[in-house]
């Protein structure tokens, strides 16, 4: 895997998230985020999806961290937002 496309891939795939098309997402809850070419989304929309990404992405790492030696008994609660 290379490049900064791929690697953002990666990320979202790791975090439950399943691309659909290059401009349509499944998130983790079952959400869909697609990009209309012809109406962009508002900025309001933009900062709704990127919290669920970050949010999906932080939680993913919560739980990597759990499996590690002082992550242990962590869990998802220490990184809730």
């Amino acid at each position: 895997m290379n490049g900064l496309v791929a690697a953002t891939i990666a990320v979202l795939q790791d975090a439950g998230w399943t691309p659909q098309a290059a401009d349509s997402w499944i998130g983790p809850q079952g959400q869909e985020y697609m990009w209309n070419y012809a109406h962009p989304p508002n900025l309001a929309d933009r900062r709704d999806m990127a919290d669920t990404v970050c949010d999906d992405v932080l939680r993913c790492i919560c739980k990597g961290a759990e499996n590690h030696r002082h992550g242990q008994g962590r869990g998802e609660a220490a990184c809730q937002t």
